[in-house]
């Protein structure tokens, strides 16, 4: 396709400013998610549906992730954990080598193990091995059991980190109708039920299935934002991690001033809102990093050190929120 042709369906899709989205809104423009009956489920959500709940959507280069998620020493800590942690040096060590001698005994053994099975269908170009075939199941497997080796020998996380592929639903309530999510897994706090990071997985590489996962991955996070605590992610933390295929992501969503005021309305607006009094701070925006590829050693390392530091962030707020409360 003609880039320029690209950037027109994308933008028209997945509209990255206000003055793209009055555009993509067209004559959707002057109604709200609030007076919508029978909304479809986030797996489901189409392009009227989506654009309904004011999302602006910003891909953006990884080197930026860092800064934009605020990790700062976390980041640091993170990084520095991992260099001295032999278990992931040595799942590094079998990417670059895939001969390594395993250990059934290492945190990274299953992981290796259920990842190597995704990897092979990209590697081969094939989609289906007897009844093996590559599916969402073996992505989601893949994804949950990598995350918990990343966190589950360290010292502030191993006995509070809880990492679950649970089919989980968020539902963000609306006065006329309710949209109703499932998610493919997320983490959350053993001692506080506190949920920290929600998950998504598909078994294609993002083009596949693109703009449909972008739209559900916006319902999961506004579903997220609208769901009370401690079911429903924090307002400053809301994330999503993502593995399309053999590649991740991570996605972070920042409300605009008034964007939780549109959301939480609980009656249904008496007349259409003016659109010249429409600005970006009542819009979501969602920006997201990647993709870093599962087979390559560089890409799983510093995908390692924004997951660890983004937990070891999170559950640092868990325990001073304990101790001061």
């Amino acid at each position: 396709m003609d880039p320029k042709i690209e950037t027109k369906v994308e933008a028209r899709n997945l509209p990255s400013s206000l003055e793209e989205w009055m555009i993509a809104a067209g004559a959707y423009k002057r109604r709200s998610i609030h007076v919508q009956r029978g909304l479809l489920s986030g797996s489901k959500i189409d392009r009227s549906q989506y654009l309904h709940l004011r999302v602006l959507w910003e891909n953006d280069i990884r080197q930026e992730a860092c800064d934009r998620l605020n990790l700062g020493k976390f980041h640091d800590e993170a990084k520095g954990w991992l260099a001295k942690f032999d278990p992931f040096q040595r799942h590094l060590d079998r990417l670059k080598c895939p001969t390594a001698m395993d250990d059934p005994a290492d945190i990274f053994y299953t992981a290796y193990r259920q990842q190597e099975q995704v990897m092979k269908f990209f590697r081969k170009g094939v989609k289906e091995q007897g009844l093996r075939r590559l599916n969402e199941q073996i992505v989601n497997t893949s994804l949950v059991c990598f995350l918990d080796a990343i966190c589950g020998k360290h010292a502030r996380l191993k006995k509070a980190c809880v990492w679950t592929p649970q089919n989980a639903g968020l539902t963000a309530n609306f006065p006329k109708a309710a949209m109703v999510c499932k998610l493919d897994g997320y983490l959350c706090s053993d001692s506080t039920s506190q949920t920290h990071l929600i998950l998504e997985a598909k078994p294609n590489r993002r083009e596949k299935h693109s703009p449909t996962v972008y739209w559900q991955e916006a319902a999961e996070l506004v579903a997220a934002l609208r769901t009370p605590l401690p079911k429903g992610l924090k307002r400053d933390m809301a994330v999503l991690i993502s593995q399309d295929g053999d590649q991740l992501y991570i996605a972070k969503a920042f409300q605009g001033a008034t964007y939780l005021e549109y959301l939480e309305r609980t009656e249904e607006p008496k007349q259409p809102e003016q659109l010249n009094e429409l600005d970006e701070a009542g819009f979501l925006r969602i920006e997201q990093w990647g993709p870093w590829n599962i087979a390559h050693p560089g890409d799983v390392e510093e995908f390692a050190g924004l997951l660890l530091a983004i937990v070891l962030r999170a559950f640092s707020e868990d325990t001073l929120a304990e101790t001061t409360g």
